[in-house]
């Protein structure tokens, strides 16, 4: 555990680039391919058994109401 790299991570993600990682913008699929980049330096097993760390699903409890496919990643 790193204070530090803890730190980063979460002023990162937190960063007008990420647009509040809101359901149906670039910034949260931007947050995702970043969380899978750190999963991946680190050396993590992707958790899908296709060897993959995305998990998509869709909803349609969206601000605007219409469906997204959004991932978990694992």
């Amino acid at each position: 555990f790193s204070d530090t790299s803890l730190k980063t991570h979460v002023t990162t993600l937190s960063s007008p680039e990420y647009e509040g990682r809101g359901v149906g913008t670039a910034g949260l699929d931007k947050a995702a391919a970043y969380v899978e980049a750190q999963f991946k330096a680190i050396g993590l097993t992707p958790g899908l058994a296709d060897g993959s760390f995305r998990q998509t699903f869709t909803t349609t409890r969206t601000p605007d109401g219409q469906p997204r496919t959004l991932a978990n990643i694992v």
